[in-house]
This record gives C-alpha cells, structure tokens and sequence, in this order.
C-alpha cells in the first residue's frame, strides 16, 4: 500500500513537470518495453532509462501493437500516410490514433512479429536507440541481441521484408532492383526509411545457393505484378544444373509471328545456351549445363497472369569446391573463392560468415589473393574497389574493402567475423584462399 500511494504522488509530480515515458525502462530489476501496472492500480511508466522515482501514469490513449491499417501488420509506430509517426489505439484501425512524438504510451509490443529471432528492439548502438535492424556501421542490416548492444548480434534477413512498401513514391508487392541493379532487395518499413535487406532465392530474382529447390514468380498463383525484372542465377561450380518449368501463364504475344514483346522468360547459360522468349502458357524447354545458367522474368505495365515456378537442381562439382559463402563451422578450416585456383565467375556475390563463440576468438588469413583491380588512371583518379572486391566485418563494423592483390592482414575477433566477395560482369582472376582459427 505504501509503495502505491508514492508512486501516485511521484506520478503527479512527473506528470506537472511535463516528463515523458522512456522505453525500455528498468525497474526493480526487471526490464519494461511496455507500460506496466507492477505496484500499482493503475498502467505507468518511468521517465528515467532506470526507474529513479520519476514516472507518469500511461493515458487512455496508447498504442496498440501490433496494429492492422490498410491490410498491413504494425508493431512499431509508422510514417505511412502520414509525415510524423503514430500508431493506432486499436488492433484494427477505425479513425483513432495517437502521434508517437507526443508521448503516446506503448502498452503491448509484440517484437516477435517483425524481427528475426533474437533481435532485441529497442536495442542502444553507440549511444543511439534503434527500433529496427540498421545499417549502422555495416553495409548489411543487423540488430543487437541486448537491449544495449555490448557484442551479440544478428544479421537481418528476407524475413523481415514488408510488402507492399513505398520507394520513391512508387509501391513494390516484391522484391525489386530499382536502385541497386544487380540485386533484390525489400524494404522493413512500409515506407524505406533507410532499412532494407537483401533477398536471396525468392522474391524477384537472386543467387539460388541450395543444390535443389523450387523457385516461384512473385506472387505465384495470385498473379505477378507489373514492372517485374527478376534475375535468379545458378551457380553449378563445375558441376551439373538444370532447370525444368512446371505451371506456366504469362501474358500472351497477341500474334502467332510475333515474340513476346510483353511478358516473359528467358533461360540462358554461359555455355551459349539461349531458349529465348517465352510467353503465354509455353514455358521453356529443360535446360541443363556445367555453366552458370541464368532466368530472367519480365513483366510490362499492364495485363498479369497466374505467372510460373520453376525446379532446378545442382549435382556433382570440383572435389574440394567451396560453396559459395555459408556459415564455417568447426575450430579451423581453409576456404577458397569459387573455381580457385581457376578463375572465378562474374556476378559472384559470396558471404561466409564465421559467428562469435562464447570465450574464444577467431583468427582470419589469407594465404593468397589475386582479385580484378581499379587502374589510377580509370574514371580521372584512384577510386577504390569498385569492380571484384573482398569485405572484412568485425561484428557490425566493416574493417575494409580489398581487391588487386593487396590480401588483407590477419584478423583476429571476439564478435565474430563476415568475408564479403563480390564480382561485377567483366574481367575475373584467380581469386583467393583463407584460413581460419577458433581458439580460446
């Protein structure tokens, strides 16, 4: 009883002196997200980061999370249709709302729904409070596993994409190359807000990294969008690929002499292999090769259909061959680009990742390294690793970018390690060979 009657008083006090909720908040030893109604009659919350005698009572008006508008799931206040961020009082929103910079209480955040598994929302980087994965010091989005990141993290993934999001004034229902132009990607607001993750298989187009699988147009069978351009490459590295159509519909040439000027596929091969367009309900023949094999989808801006999927399989390879990026387990082991000490593929976009063990660290050398460099004299002056390039993160942070045949040095991390390689369309080399080393 004594310990309700001062939180109403202090609660008073708070509420004259024109103080505001701070999420998350500690108290007692116990971490808030939320408003919470623990020693009291009533839904409060601290003004201070841990609870020191200062708090206000919650008012009628707060959000509610997650919350449903337009069709789309909410779980953190939002800019949609809007120029300031607000949230809705009720799970599905009627008119009621509640601006979020005018203190509006937080009662119930399901962070669940809208993160992968084990992000920590609000997490604190560097003195900043983030309520989403950021890019913070990392070309990829990532989010802390504590409520202050102190080491822990996680990468984020396609889970977290939202559809529809806006961009440039335009709504995407997929993943999209509009301004990247070499891979998909999805936004994790419903409008981009600087927070996006790449896609890799499904959504429209990526690099299909399993030895089997099923691909599907965007959508499939409710029906593709307008204005697709969707790419998904097979990667074989000297082993055998193929590709086989199952159900097909796509907007029709219109003329039994014409191609297919509307929508359509093609599946090509470095080998030479070209089906050419294919539209309508006739899909592309079977195709198989020891070479990369590309299928680009293309859609205009009217008139959809059911759309298509797709199987491919990936079988044999080089003895030895490294796949393509992957978690590396083990305490040691030694990694090679693809086809090395032949040369790589173009348009390689490998991640390998090495994650922090608890009281050990890793050590990351490369023996050799022999990457497709940027000449002084290219585009007026030396501009860096623009063409094939090597990315080292420590963590969140990116240590450097690589390329010609500067190796980087050795690495050694408590916070887990990320090699990025990448390659654009022209000019290959003999690539490179790492080794790694846990100990404690």
């Amino acid at each position: 009883m004594v310990c309700r009657t001062l939180l109403a008083v202090f609660a008073l006090v708070a509420a004259a002196q024109g103080q505001s909720c701070v999420f998350p908040f500690t108290y007692h030893g116990g971490v808030f997200n939320s408003c919470t109604s623990v020693d009291s009659d009533v839904a409060w919350c601290s003004t201070d980061a841990v609870y020191a005698g200062n708090y206000i009572n919650c008012d009628e008006r707060y959000c509610s999370f997650p919350f449903t508008y337009h069709g789309m799931t909410f779980t953190t206040c939002t800019m949609y249709d809007d120029d300031r961020p607000w949230c809705s009082i009720d799970p599905q929103y009627g008119s009621d709302h509640v601006y979020c910079s005018d203190g509006a209480a937080v009662l119930s955040v399901d962070t669940e729904v809208d993160k992968p598994a084990g992000c920590h929302f609000p997490f604190v980087y560097n003195g900043v409070t983030y309520t989403t994965c950021t890019v913070m010091d990392s070309s990829d989005p990532w989010c802390s596993l504590d409520h202050v990141y102190d080491g822990d993290w996680a990468w984020c993934t396609e889970g977290d994409c939202v559809f529809p999001f806006e961009y440039n004034n335009q709504t995407y229902d997929s993943c999209t190359l509009d301004g990247t132009g070499d891979f998909p990607w999805c936004s994790m607001t419903p409008v981009f807000e600087d927070n996006w993750v790449y896609c890799e298989g499904g959504g429209c187009g990526g690099t299909l990294k399993d030895a089997q699988g099923r691909v599907e147009s965007p959508n499939y069978p409710v029906g593709y969008p307008d204005n697709q351009d969707c790419k998904w490459l097979i990667q074989p590295r000297g082993g055998l690929a193929s590709v086989s159509f199952g159900d097909f519909s796509l907007e029709a040439s219109g003329s039994l002499f014409s191609t297919c000027p509307f929508d359509y596929v093609q599946v090509t091969a470095l080998d030479g292999t070209d089906t050419g367009q294919h539209c309508g309900t006739d899909p592309p023949a079977n195709v198989t090769s020891h070479t990369d094999i590309t299928i680009q989808f293309v859609s205009d801006s009217s008139i959809n259909s059911r759309g298509f999927y797709f199987y491919y399989t990936v079988e044999g390879g080089a003895p030895g061959t490294q796949a393509c990026g992957g978690e590396l387990t083990g305490t040691s082991g030694e990694v090679q680009s693809p086809g090395f000490p032949a040369h790589y593929d173009n348009n390689v976009d490998c991640i390998w990742t090495l994650p922090p063990r608890e009281g050990t660290s890793v050590t990351l050398t490369f023996a050799e390294f022999t990457l497709e460099h940027v000449e002084e004299h290219e585009l007026g002056q030396y501009s860096g690793c623009i063409y094939d390039f090597v990315e080292i993160f420590d963590g969140p942070t990116r240590l450097g970018r690589w390329c010609g045949e500067k190796a980087p040095d050795p690495v050694t991390s408590t916070n887990g390690l990320k090699i990025r390689f990448k390659t654009d369309d022209h000019t290959v080399d003999s690539g490179f060979k790492f080794s790694y080393q846990y100990s404690a």
